[in-house]
Order: structure tokens, then sequence, then C-alpha cells
């Protein structure tokens, strides 16, 4: 068959992947319908679909939501590229569904494993750019009256324990302590990467070591989570074939051992590689009622098992707990593939009573989510009680210098490790998982081991870094985390399992007190279920913002009603065009519940770090925010704020086009420059007049070393913006030096982007490398950095500083980003190691 370019093939896949025909599904409906009337004719007579565009019976056949998923997206975006140009259309269909049986089978020679990864990888930075905008949105789920929200309908829909009156529902959440009574549970959560390798009884010797750890307490549900218990091969990916069995057997055996439980298994899922196995102790099996389960796919394709979640969820008691299993996206530098990877999973992992809906009204159930439509089944992750992941979360050290992490591990400074951990660092940028918690990180990396040792794999042909891959995380008030560790004795994988023990304060529904709230409720009159706020004030005024310099402002709510105030800011702003909170405004909470007659401080922050559009009047300061209260109306709070203009924070283009000081200037003067294509400077005047200082002054070695207050940086900002003349403000000449790197730092996008070409390795030079990625600069990052560096390179040769220390500072400002960490897809060098290869080598410049 004729073989297209692969940009060409990737471009008409992605497309297709994104278009979906509604007409198609409706006849496909339509026709489903048909077929589960009368399942026999499909199979006996082909032509009964005829009318169909597309053979979809193959999706109206899969027996999980999984495999509707995958045959759909296979259908609607791979497919069609496959077929021969000179096929006939009438052998169209048939060409198609022997490609599917072959598929079914494994035996596609379609699907390369090599292009699978690279279309997987092409895949999630498409989805990882479609959904890190809702990240926000997405995880917000996850806290205050969001959540409090969702677990209100979830329960109202489940018709089991709440009232039909929302408000009535709400003010039960909000009460649980009156009319329960505390159950506490112990958990076991484990999870283990078993790297592929096939079930023997050897390797499954010492999983009491694991399971029943002498010493601890008993648990009362044990949850095991397993990645890669298959090799993760194109066949696997695309046909689920349960390979977890085996473990489960060998888990219950385990637990048969233990000394005061006996268990019984509830659930257990999987997904290619992952598995998710539940026992719970037999003398609490009995409350255990909403039992579901639910996978999602996210790697090849953006619906295959190589990547991916299983999840269970079940009703325990009075509350409602939710375990998640997964394994991200992998290497070094895909950060943005695991974060892509979690909210994906958080938007489509749903929970249904799969036992209720028929074959057709599964299929269309899943299509239709496919679709964004509305559907009634759905549960998300976020409407339950208590929340647990786990799983190979494959987050990294943004570490290059594999000598120094070895050098920490032996010393077992995992304070310091852990300040380079990706998800560490995630999660305070809040970008995945945000509001889930973790227990300290007491034991050292789980991954990656020589199989059948306890030592890592130093000589690992990838230098693939140790790294805390595999992860428990949980949200929810009722959970306590016990202890956290990683077990050594069990040695077949490159992974160690990770497992914690948590304690669960289930809610025990005392139905006679819930009854007498739910009256206690309904007597209140309609006028007292609405809330009622004061303000301490409406105008939140800012009269003189500058540069990095944050601002707070605090508004005090008091609830003058009797009845709870659930509060919001959605950071959107009347106004401007914005739809989310902007970066340079904090508010801190910025959602909350507060009880009768109670008072809630909220403070705003300003901090401006990008200070071109503020000043153009692109994103205006002055706009009016709004203030959502729960069943009452909403509120505003007027901002005033005025901005001294400031060259720091502005992108290079833009400062290349200010003739004269950036303060004489207005606003629409700066709008008018911001929008020009010419520039009429070769640099910055203000770099320009910093380096001027330094040379014409003398300097010493330790110029770059010092410690200089920020204060001190904002008078000389000052000048520069003015055009006070640095000679004349008499200012300190190491001052001026930590103004310069401040400066370079704080523009608007790096003077050295990630969009610099990767480094091949062994083989390419570095010097090649070096000047290839000077070449493919912009013309102004690329006059600004040759101008800067061959500063730095006369001051090494005449003041003889260290050259380490100074390509630390230097590293930092030009990539804006950790000197020590890897930069752009240069995995095995760092921005200082970067630096220093421009300051020092001899045959560069």
């Amino acid at each position: 068959m004729p073989q297209k370019s692969k940009s060409k093939t990737k471009s008409s896949v992605f497309s297709m992947y994104k278009q979906v025909e509604v007409d198609d599904f409706t006849g496909f409906v339509l026709q489903t319908r048909r077929i589960a009337a009368d399942p026999g004719t499909m199979k006996s007579n082909h032509r009964v679909i005829s009318n169909v565009r597309h053979p979809y019976y193959e999706v109206a056949y899969a027996e999980t939501p999984d495999e509707i998923r995958t045959h759909w997206h296979y259908l609607k975006s791979h497919l069609p590229k496959l077929l021969p140009a000179d096929l006939p259309v009438v052998e169209r269909e048939q060409w198609i569904i022997n490609h599917i049986a072959s598929l079914a089978d494994g035996k596609s020679d379609d699907l390369k494993k090599e292009d699978s990864d690279e279309d997987a990888s092409v895949t999630r930075s498409y989805r990882g750019a479609e959904v890190q905008d809702d990240a926000e949105e997405i995880q917000a789920d996850f806290n205050g009256p969001r959540r409090l929200d969702r677990l209100t309908q979830a329960r109202q829909n489940s018709g089991e324990y709440f009232d039909k009156d929302q408000w009535v529902s709400h003010q039960l959440l909000l009460r649980v302590d009156d009319y329960t009574t505390p159950r506490k549970l112990n958990v076991f959560i484990g999870t283990w990467n078993l790297n592929g390798k096939k079930f023997s009884r050897d390797s499954c010797s010492n999983l009491n070591l694991w399971l029943l750890p002498s010493g601890t307490e008993s648990a009362d549900i044990y949850v095991i989570g397993f990645q890669e218990i298959v090799d993760l091969t194109p066949g696997n990916i695309l046909v689920d074939v349960d390979a977890c069995k085996p473990w489960e057997d060998a888990i219950g055996e385990t637990l048969m051992r233990a000394p005061t439980k006996r268990y019984q298994r509830i659930a257990s899922t999987h997904l290619v590689g992952l598995g998710l196995i539940v026992f719970v102790s037999k003398d609490i099996a009995g409350n255990i009622r909403g039992l579901s389960t639910s996978k999602v796919g996210v790697g090849f394709l953006g619906v295959g098992g190589n990547k991916g979640a299983v999840g269970v969820r079940f009703d325990m008691f009075g509350s409602s707990l939710c375990l998640v299993n997964s394994h991200l996206a992998a290497h070094v530098h895909d950060v943005t593939g695991r974060n892509a990877d979690f909210l994906q999973i958080c938007k489509k992992m749903v929970f249904n009573k799969e036992e209720e809906l028929t074959r057709t009204d599964r299929v269309i159930r899943v299509i239709s989510e496919e679709l964004n439509e509305e559907s009634k089944y759905q549960r998300k992750i976020s409407d339950h009680d208590a929340i647990i992941w786990l799983g190979d979360l494959n987050y990294r050290l943004d570490l290059a210098d594999l000598k120094k992490v070895y050098d920490r591990i032996a010393l077992q400074d995992w304070t310091y490790l852990l300040t380079k951990d990706q998800l560490v660092l995630e999660k305070k940028a809040s970008r995945c998982f945000k509001y889930f918690q973790e227990g300290q990180v007491t034991f050292g990396p789980t991954y990656k081991f020589r199989p059948g040792t306890n030592d890592y794999e130093q000589f690992d042909k990838k230098a693939r870094c140790p790294a805390w891959c595999d992860r428990i995380q949980w949200v929810g008030s009722d959970l306590q985390q016990l202890w956290y560790r990683r077990t050594d004795e069990l040695l077949v994988s490159d992974h160690k399992p990770v497992s914690a023990l948590f304690r669960f304060q289930a809610r025990v529904v005392v139905e006679q007190k819930k009854t007498q709230v739910i009256a206690d409720l309904k007597k209140l009159p309609n006028a007292a279920r609405v809330p009622t706020i004061e303000l301490s004030c409406v105008n939140l005024a800012f009269p003189c913002l500058n540069f990095a310099q944050p601002v707070s402002r605090t508004v005090t709510i008091t609830n003058s009603s009797e009845v709870c105030v659930q509060f919001s800011f959605d950071g959107r702003l009347i106004g401007t065009s914005r739809k989310r909170c902007p970066k340079w405004l904090e508010i801190v909470p910025q959602s909350g519940l507060i009880y009768p007659y109670k008072t809630q401080d909220v403070v705003f922050t300003i901090n401006i770090t990008t200070a071109e559009d503020i000043m153009t009047g692109k994103d205006p300061l002055d706009s009016s925010l709004i203030l959502r209260l729960a069943g009452a109306a909403d509120r505003l709070l007027q901002l005033k704020a005025k901005f001294a203009n400031t060259s720091f924070g502005c992108s290079l283009e833009f400062l290349n086009n200010l003739a004269k000081p950036v303060s004489t200037y207005s606003t629409a003067e700066l709008a008018q420059i911001q929008s020009e294509t010419t520039q009429q400077l070769v640099i910055p005047k203000e770099v320009h007049s910093l380096l001027d200082f330094l040379s014409t002054n003398e300097l010493n070695p330790n110029l770059f070393a010092g410690e200089v207050s920020q204060a001190d940086i904002q008078t000389i900002a000052k000048a520069l913006d003015s055009g006070v003349p640095l000679a004349k403000s008499r200012c300190p000449v190491a001052t001026v030096a930590a103004t310069l790197v401040d400066f370079v730092q704080n523009l608007r996008s790096p003077l050295l982007p990630n969009t610099i070409p990767v480094w091949e390795g062994e083989a390419m030079n570095l010097d090649s490398w070096c000047k290839m990625a000077l070449l493919c600069l912009p013309p102004s990052n690329y006059q600004l950095f040759l101008y800067l560096v061959a500063f730095l390179r006369e001051f090494i040769r005449s003041h003889k500083p260290d050259v380490d220390q100074l390509s630390t500072v230097w590293g930092r400002a030009l990539t804006q980003s950790d000197p020590e960490g890897t930069f752009s897809g240069i995995q095995t060098r760092s921005p200082m190691q970067l630096t220093k290869q421009f300051l020092a080598s001899p045959t560069l410049l």
C-alpha cells in the first residue's frame, strides 16, 4: 500500500481524531439498536449494516467501555489513512473487517512500537496543550465549595442518603457530625511496577513482607495496584488481556496468613499492564455497596492502554471511597505529558452502575462521552469523601549530574533530592495533583534498580536517573496516613514496591438522628435559608505598584445569617476578556465556607512580573471581581490600581523599540510601539547603560557572587526607567551587576529559549551544538546573547573569577530555570554546564 510521509500522517491522524461527525454517530446509534435487537443477524449477514458509513458493529460488540473507546477512536482516526488508495469502494468494508480482526489477534503489522511511541508523544503534546489551559478548572473539583457541591449532587443522584431538596442536602453535608458516628478503618495501599516480568512463584515468595509487615496494625481494606504486568508491546496496547489473575490469586493466598482477619476480594479491574485489586475483611464486607469500576486509556492515539488508569469506587457505611491506579507518561523531559495524563484521567474517568445498563445503552453512553454530551450515569473521581491515587506516576528528578545524585543517595539526603523532584515542583506550580496530599518521603528513590538486587542501575546506557516514580497521593479530611514506606525485599523488578497505611474515619449514619436533622432543617422558613453577608470594603485600591513587589489588601466577609455561607471568587474580571484569574492576582482563600455569625479574611495580592501587557493596556488592572454566593445574589468588588512603567518584565522586541525612557511614554504610545515590527535598537538601552557602567568601573572577581538587597536593585531600576545616568546615582558596582542579572532573568521569555534543537549526545561535539543553537536564536536574542557573552568572557580573562559560580548565576538568568536541572531536550547537560561552555570554551567564539 502507498506510504505517506510521517508528518503528513500525523497531521491527518490528529485532524480526524479531533473531528467526530454527528450524523455518523446518529446512524451508528440507530444501527446499534437494530443489531442489539437481533444479534444473530449481524454475524450471518454483513449486508445488514451496509447503509452505515463505517463498520461500527465492531464497536457495538465490544465488551467493555475501554474496548468501545479504543475501536471508536481507531475507526475515526487511524484506519482511514491505512486504506489502500486503489481499493474499490465495495471492498473497503471487508478490508476494515479483516484489519480489525488481525488487530484483535495482535497480528497487525501496521503499528510498530517505535511508531506508536512517536505518535503517542505527539498525541500527548496535542492533548497537553488542550487540557493544560483547563488545569485549574479540572482540579477545582477536588477542593472547597466545588467539592461540596459535587458531593451533594452525587448523593442526591444516588437517592440513598439525602433529601430531594438541594439546600437540605447541602446542609446535611455540613452537619454530618450531628447524625453519624465514626467507624475507624485501616486501609493498606500498595503500588508496584512489575517491569513486564512474567508471574512466577519465586517472584511473589516475599509478598508477605510487603502486605503483612511485622509490627504494624492489621488492615481492614487492602488496595493493590500493579503497573506493567505485561510488556507494553503494540499487540498488548490495543488488546486488553487479563494478566492480573495470577497476582490476584497470590495476594489472596498471602492475606490468608494474616493473624487476626479473614479477607474476601470485592473488586478486580485491569487495563493492559495496569491492575487494581481490592480485598476487604469479611466483618465489614456486608457494609460495602455501590461498587463500580472504570478505566481510561491515555496512551497511543489518546486511548491506548499503555498509559492510563483503572479505578474502583464504593460506599462503605455512610462514606464513599475512590481508588485510582495510574501509569503516566515516561521519560524525564515529558513533564507536560504526565500532567496532561493526570488531567485527562480526572476529566474522563467516570463510574457507573454497569449492571443497570443494556449493551446498547452502554455503547451509546460511552460514545456520548466521547462526543462531550451530558450523561446521567456519570460519577467523577472528585465525587467522593476520600480519594486515594496510587501508581507509577513517573515523575523524575530534574538533575543532570548523575554523580551528584548517587552521592546524595549515599548520604540519604532525601530533603535535597526532593527539592528537585518533578512531582513536588509541579504540585507547587498547581499543574497537577494540586489539592492532593502526600506523606513525608523517608525512603530512597524507588527506580531504577538492577533486577534481582538492591543496587541502582548506575551503568544504564540511557543514563536514567533514580527517581521516586512510585507514589501515593490522597484527598479527604477523613483520611490520616499512619506510615509510608518502600519494601526492598522484592527484587524481580527495576522498581521497588511502595505502600502506605491509612486510618479512614467512615461515617455510620444513625437514621433516627438524620431524620430529626432533616425535619429541623425543613422547619426553617424560606427566608432563613438565604445567606446574607457584610463586606469590610468593596473598593480595593493599589495606588502605587512596582515591578515584582507584591502588595496585599484584606477584605473581611461576615456571615450575618443563620445558615452557612459558601463563597467563591472565580477569578474573572468584569471589563476584560479574561475567563480566568490573571497571573498577577492571587486570592487567598479563593473559596470557602463561613459558618453562621463567623468571619473570613480574604487576602488579595497583586504581584506583577510581566509588565508589558499591563503598560500597554492589553491587560488592564482596573476591573471588577465577582464574589459568588451559593443561594444568594453575587457581589462585586472594585479593583483600582496604578502601575509604574518599567523596562523589567518586557520582551526584547518591545524594549528594542523604546528610544527614550519607558516612564516618559503614555499607554497609547506604548500600545503603538508593541504593535510595531521593525526595531530601532540592537540591544535594549538599559542593558547598554548597565554594561557601560561596569566596563568603566573597577571590578573584582566576586562581582556576581555577593548578596544584594532587592530594594537596592529597585533603586537602580527606577534610574534606568526614568533616564537618570547611573554615574550620577553613585550606585555600588555589585548592585549594578546584580541588576543586570535580574534584568535578563526577568525578560518576558528566556534569552535561551526551550525551542533550541536537542543535543545529539556523543554524535555531536558540544561546541558544534552551541554554535548551532546560536544560529537558531531569534535576532534580538542572538544580538543580546553575544553582547553579554563577550562582556563575561572578557571579565573572566581579566579578573579570573570562579567560572562554575559565574556559570551557575548566569545559567539561571539566561534560561530562567534551575541551573542544576536539565535544559530543553538536553538530558545530560544542565544550564550551568552549557553556560560554562559558552563562557570558557577556548574554541567556541
